[in-house]
């Protein structure tokens, strides 16, 4: 029983995660190495006394929670 549990915890995370991916469009490899991918890099312009910019992740491919789910639903392949 507790290895049924134990299945059913991670098996619940697994599912939970890539409905996340799902409604905001966006796969697991690209959320882990998004400095990779210049397309999800956003330059943060430093505010005064700073001298640092930064870079933030922002996902150009996410389209709405509703738009990505009828995507996600209408792929054909």
């Amino acid at each position: 029983m507790i290895f049924s549990i134990l299945q059913v915890l991670w098996q619940a995370v697994f599912l939970a995660w890539h409905i996340y991916c799902v409604c905001f469009n966006i796969r697991t490899d690209e959320f882990i190495h998004w400095k990779r991918y210049p397309e999800f890099q956003h330059t943060v312009q430093p505010e005064s006394g700073e001298t640092v910019r930064g870079m933030k992740f922002k996902n150009p491919y996410d389209k709405g929670i509703l738009q990505n789910l009828k995507e996600f639903i209408d792929a054909r392949g």
